[in-house]
């Protein structure tokens, strides 16, 4: 949340992330770091890492466990 302790590191990692081009989806809520916060954001969280996992990295993807796609530029 906004009023969390660790929220100016985050905003800092973010802006960090813009400057070097990286598209990054932040958002903030009102809130600290307590459950009441998590509560709210944890299903929006999770079903958007459902989404992400449903989406190959590159086109060169096989799906297959501990196989790196050649040209991937994402993956070393």
């Amino acid at each position: 949340g906004r009023e969390d302790i660790l929220a100016a590191g985050n905003r800092n990692m973010y802006q960090s992330l813009q400057s070097l081009g990286l598209q990054v989806l932040y958002r903030e809520i009102p809130g600290t770091h307590d459950w009441d916060t998590w509560n709210k954001m944890l299903p929006e969280a999770l079903d958007w890492m459902k989404h992400l996992c449903s989406v190959p990295l590159c086109p060169e993807n096989t799906g297959k466990i501990n196989e790196t796609p050649q040209g991937c530029p994402i993956m070393p």
